[in-house]
């Protein structure tokens, strides 16, 4: 067997050093080039060499001088990037592309390792070929964390809603690991903006959207307007996605750049739009004026629904905003002898829900119509016999919607 010591630098790994050995001659050698790239806890090791061959790796953490554990069902697994095909012997195997190229995927593989590949030639006839196992001794340290703080700025105003969980994540790098940003409600303030206070004590500066504010002290709080993220939504948005704004989020540190993003729900927007009960609900640089009457929002309180008619703006462009409303009541007193032996007399009240319809003009907050749809209360008789007479009567909302639409212009 010839043995000859090799040195390879690996890229976001320390230096390694190796061994690689045969069990034939050293001019029938299969060489294996290496390349890494690194991402957080995965470590991509492309291996070069001859088109064709089975490549087979393990890693082990000890100093075992062959046969490294063999550990095949541990962190190693075969990634189809640059096209090979599978051997069949699992996700720590394949065959060498048209380039000589086959990719692998360790993951969780940090502190002192070894690196064994096992290259193989096939010959016609499924006889035996050439056979070389390479050792690589390498060292991979674990990835940097960002040392960063982010809670809520706002307090409490009293009374306004706090918003769903906001999300996001700084991406993670080479030497990174990806960092959530926001994992938590954020309260909602007046002016319809959010606060993030940072704390990060390498931190230059963070942009959020369109807006940097910079650091100091190793601290910042960044307001974010929810406003102009609002207005550019296009309607048919608002039903489709449930993480209606998302900003980019740049970080400046000491030690370079980190991005990511936050997202909001739709709570935020929901309480903008309803402020039209109020007056009008404009935004940034937008006048009060009259508009059209080419769109429509219809915001739903009873099933938390949102629908529209007319053309598919942007709520910048919307013209009417529609609210339906419940109101419940209840009917008179009935009295029935209960039927589970005792001959109690018991009393019940039916209930009724009625919705109300409003529509307003969103830039003036005018109203415009307004309509209740009163359910039809039941009777004693069929309230007593009714399968759940805790719940209530009430109205199709589609006949609601249906008479919204009739102001849309066609």
């Amino acid at each position: 067997m010839v043995r000859t010591l090799r040195c390879v630098a690996l890229a976001g790994v320390a230096a390694a050093c190796g061994e690689q050995g045969t069990d034939v001659a050293s001019s029938s050698q299969i060489a294996v080039a290496f390349e890494t790239k690194r991402i957080g806890k995965r470590l991509w090791v492309t291996l070069t060499t001859e088109p064709g061959i089975a490549l087979s790796m393990a890693t082990c953490n000890n100093d075992v001088e062959w046969n490294c554990g063999m550990q095949f069902g541990g962190p190693i697994a075969w990634v189809d990037v640059a096209g090979p095909a599978a051997t069949g012997g699992g996700g720590h195997e394949a065959r060498a592309d048209d380039r000589g190229k086959a990719v692998f995927e360790l993951s969780d593989v940090f502190g002192n390792h070894w690196l064994e590949v096992t290259a193989t030639e096939s010959r016609a006839g499924n006889s035996a070929g050439r056979v070389t196992r390479h050792k690589l001794r390498f060292t991979v340290d674990p990835p940097k964390q960002i040392d960063i703080s982010i809670d809520d700025a706002t307090p409490d105003p009293g009374g306004a809603p706090r918003l769903e969980p906001c999300y996001g994540a700084f991406e993670g790098g080479e030497d990174f690991e990806p960092v959530p940003i926001c994992t938590t409600s954020l309260q909602l303030g007046k002016d319809f903006t959010v606060g993030l206070a940072i704390k990060a004590e390498s931190g230059k500066s963070i942009t959020i959207g369109e807006r940097a504010f910079d650091f100091k002290d190793g601290a910042v709080e960044a307001r974010i307007d929810l406003k102009p993220a609002m207005a550019t939504l296009v309607l048919s948005a608002l039903s489709s996605r449930d993480r209606l704004l998302e900003f980019p989020v740049n970080l400046e540190l000491a030690s370079g750049t980190r991005k990511g993003t936050i997202s909001l729900g739709r709570t935020g927007v929901n309480e903008f739009l309803l402020r039209v009960v109020k007056g009008p609900v404009l935004f940034p640089n937008e006048p009060p004026a009259v508009g059209t009457q080419a769109s429509a929002l219809v915001i739903s309180e009873v099933g938390g629904e949102w629908k529209y008619f007319g053309n598919d703006v942007p709520l910048a462009s919307l013209d009417l905003i529609a609210i339906i409303d419940s109101r419940l009541r209840r009917g008179r007193s009935c009295s029935y002898k209960a039927t589970d032996g005792s001959h109690e007399r018991k009393t019940v009240k039916p209930a009724a829900r009625d919705l109300i319809s409003t529509i307003y003009d969103r830039r003036t907050g005018k109203q415009l119509a307004r309509r209740a749809y009163p359910a039809k209360m039941p009777g004693c008789d069929e309230w007593i016999t009714a399968d759940d007479t805790g719940g209530y009567a009430q109205v199709d909302e589609q006949e609601v919607v249906d008479w919204i639409e009739t102001f849309v212009a066609k």
